[in-house]
């Protein structure tokens, strides 16, 4: 930048760094951190080189004397704690990150914190500086490595009230034959705790039960990997109150030991359940039962008549509101179970069709739009060939690609003339060739398209 056009941008620079304190402390708040606000995950996978560098109170703080001191005087900008192993270094380098923490602590005053730990037990300095604090937690989410056990007796030493926590997030690289010994039930006396990920390589009934978890206040409970199918449902049966599950890598690793428990949970709206196995929770879904379900995601499915037999036990199809289906590489989705599953859901107002290869085909060349735009008259299988969807708002397919273009804009074109789906006021369709296109229907004839390419 040349002289000139520094001195013209002088007054601009010069109303920023004596903006009133009330503007820079909303303009500061509003800056983003790195962690997710729900769990305290990353939002980013990302490596950070230092320790300071993923949190923004740190570069505002250094921009100006001005800034510094709003900064300082901001204690929630503060109030986010990102400690990563692997950036704390050895020697002067760590002494100079324990100070950095120590300081970030301080300056945060009294007020709840987001805490993300992802260090190993032997950072004892580490975790022995946040202990004091811990109990501060609003948002708590620490991978303490393959043995959580040390990390967690230094963490949470004398902690055995958390009054502001909310989320709870625990990670451990357990293995099916680990046992682990008693710890402090800390988190018994969490009265606002209602969000739990065990986002773990195995969950484990029995390390959650260790640690203390309250389970009838939990709401949203989300899990990976699942140990012991019946120890698994029976956690599920001690949160009585849970309106949102979400499981990842469906797999259990051991076979069922006694009958799996008939599970009804009243409150649950919401289900997702991701890369299932023939085994695991994916066998087992017909022992739940969902009165009040009302959307379901279901991605790397092997089939759909589990779902089936969740419906019709949980008599809960015609309120199911929004469906996400995605088939595996391996396993195909037939039209026809796929159709039925629809057609046991009239009253959908978001639909998600998702396809990897050949997956939801059943011959070269069908297209998932022919669901909607077939004879109307019924097909050799019994049912209506076109499904009619009248409530349907939502759209959204995603199919490799399988669909052909000519296919596309006679679909398309029958949309926007309310000849199929006649509610639809978004529809999405996208290939691995073209990318998304986006098409917004505001009336008959009436449509805004945009693309984004691959």
């Amino acid at each position: 930048m040349d002289t000139e056009n520094v001195y013209d941008s002088l007054p601009v620079i010069s109303s920023f760094s004596t903006a009133p304190f009330d503007i820079l402390e909303e303009i500061f708040l509003a800056c983003p951190t790195p962690l997710d606000e729900l769990d305290g995950s990353l939002k980013l996978k990302t490596y950070f080189g230092s320790f300071t560098e993923p949190l923004p109170a740190w570069a505002l703080s250094g921009v100006c004397q001005h800034w510094r001191d709003s900064a300082l005087s901001i204690p929630a900008l503060w109030s986010t704690v990102f400690v990563y192993g692997k950036t704390m270094g050895s020697g002067r380098r760590r002494e100079g990150n324990l100070a950095f923490l120590s300081l970030l602590l301080d300056r945060s005053k009294n007020l709840p914190l987001t805490i993300h730990i992802d260090c190993d037990g032997s950072n004892e300095d580490v975790l022995n500086m946040l202990s004091p604090h811990i109990s501060r937690a609003r948002v708590l989410y620490f991978n303490l490595g393959e043995n959580p056990e040390s990390g967690l007796r230094h963490l949470l030493s004398g902690s055995t009230h958390f009054p502001f926590l909310r989320s709870l997030s625990a990670l451990n690289h357990t293995y099916p034959e680990q046992q682990f010994s008693p710890i402090s039930p800390a988190f018994h006396h969490a009265p606002l705790l209602e969000r739990l990920y065990t986002k773990s390589y195995l969950y484990d009934a029995q390390w959650m039960h260790n640690i203390g978890i309250p389970w009838s206040q939990i709401r949203h409970f989300k899990s990976s990997r699942v140990k012991d199918i019946v120890d698994f449902f029976k956690s599920l049966l001690r949160m009585p109150n849970l309106i949102r599950l979400d499981i990842d890598n469906i797999v259990s690793f051991r076979l069922p030991s006694e009958p799996v428990p008939y599970t009804r949970l009243e409150h649950l709206t919401y289900i997702k359940l991701q890369y299932a196995t023939s085994g695991g929770i994916w066998h087992h879904l017909p022992h739940l039962e969902l009165p009040a379900l009302t959307e379901i995601d279901l991605r790397g499915i092997p089939s759909l008549a589990p779902l089936w037999g969740l419906l019709e036990r949980s008599n809960c199809a015609s309120q199911i509101c929004a469906l996400t289906l995605r088939g595996t590489d391996s396993n195909d989705v037939k039209e026809e179970a796929l159709k039925k599953i629809i057609l046991m859901t009239p009253n959908l107002l978001s639909l998600n069709l998702l396809t990897t290869y050949g997956s939801l085909q059943e011959g070269q060349g069908l297209s998932l739009i022919r669901l909607f735009t077939s004879n109307p008259d019924a097909g050799h299988d019994g049912l209506p060939t076109r499904i009619i969807l009248p409530k349907l708002t939502t759209l959204h397919i995603e199919q490799g690609n399988h669909i052909r273009p000519s296919e596309m804009k006679d679909f398309i074109d029958a949309l926007v003339a309310r000849e199929v789906l006649p509610a639809v006021k978004r529809a999405s369709f996208c290939t691995r060739a073209w990318g998304t296109t986006v098409y917004e229907i505001s009336g008959v004839q009436e449509v805004k398209e945009t693309h984004y390419p691959k």
